[in-house]
């Protein structure tokens, strides 16, 4: 019986799939956290990966997914002196997905909406429930997402639903597309507008950080600060234009407007009311919740029903 074995061995070693499998896992290992996903997981879904693709079942295997990819890499021009490798998205997906470990992998979006093509960088969960969103999304046309449900959109969307290997370009462009829109850009807003409110309650306070020592050195320190206390929306808008955040997102991009901006912060506003009512001993969301609303009170009535603001005390 040891014989046979033996024999066997010496075959599968000669078997061209075989030989395909032990290549494409070893690959892929060494840009995987295999310290914490066992050499099992990724060899079973090496196996599925080259045995389903012949049948053409998953559009996930038309997309290129990058491995070793930095968070910072944005554009192609970045991967310069980068170590990295691509693989198809559905081997990369399935071993994410058994192995419950959120390993970081990276897309590239060719056919962005925006002037610059880039890389997402994704962990299994962001990746799964936006790509959960998506789907349900497109029952409706992605209505919510569109400008226009025009009948060339809904030719696209039939595409993308009635044959998704074919279209498998389609349908990742779209679907990055749409994570940029309604997820990646809505978290740069926010983040955006805390930061701001944080910076302005500060400046509020008299807490400068050393930087407005200028104004001590000549005398205009306690007015500025008292300054502030009049501060609307339109004003912290006109004072933040044209500045780059996030390497290279301009402001006035993500805020064309003031109105936009002011809509940014009501919808903030509001949030933090319902972060201070789970928490209603956090002192600090207590205070930068009254510098906001003392911002957005400060602001034009015209202003604020043109944003959709209510004052609900009044």
């Amino acid at each position: 019986m040891k014989n046979v074995f033996n024999i066997d061995d010496k075959l599968l070693a000669k078997n061209p799939v075989a030989i395909k499998f032990a290549k494409l896992s070893e690959e892929i290992s060494e840009f995987l956290p295999v310290s914490s996903i066992t050499t099992e997981v990724i060899d079973y879904y090496c196996r599925v990966y080259l045995y389903e693709k012949k049948h053409e079942w998953n559009w996930m295997d038309k997309v290129d997914c990058y491995l070793g990819l930095p968070d910072y890499v944005k554009k192609e021009t970045d991967l310069q002196k980068i170590k990295y490798k691509i693989f198809p998205l559905s081997l990369v997906y399935k071993i994410a997905a058994q192995s419950m470990n959120d390993f970081k992998f990276s897309l590239y979006n060719e056919k962005s909406l925006t002037e610059d093509d880039f890389f997402f960088h994704f962990d299994y969960m962001t990746f799964s429930d936006h790509m959960k969103e998506f789907e349900n999304g497109l029952e409706n046309n992605l209505e919510q997402w569109a400008d226009k449900v025009t009948l060339k959109w809904k030719a696209i969307i039939k595409k993308i639903k009635d044959k998704p290997y074919k279209y498998s370009d389609l349908r990742i462009s779209t679907q990055l597309n749409h994570y940029w829109h309604t997820i990646f850009r809505y978290r740069l807003k926010q983040n955006i507008i805390a930061v701001t409110i944080k910076e302005w309650f500060d400046y509020s306070i008299g807490q400068d950080y050393g930087m407005w020592e200028h104004y001590k050195k000549r005398g205009e320190f306690d007015d500025m600060v008292e300054a502030i206390q009049f501060y609307d929306i339109p004003t912290i808008y006109k004072i933040n234009e044209d500045k780059l955040f996030s390497g290279s997102y301009e402001f006035n991009a993500l805020f064309p407007t003031a109105h936009d901006f002011g809509k940014a912060i009501i919808r903030f506003y509001w949030l933090n009311k319902r972060l201070l009512e789970d928490n209603p001993t956090n002192y600090i969301i207590e205070q930068e919740l009254d510098f906001t609303k003392q911002l957005i009170l400060n602001s034009n009535k015209r202003f604020l029903k043109k944003i959709g603001y209510v004052n609900k005390d009044e």
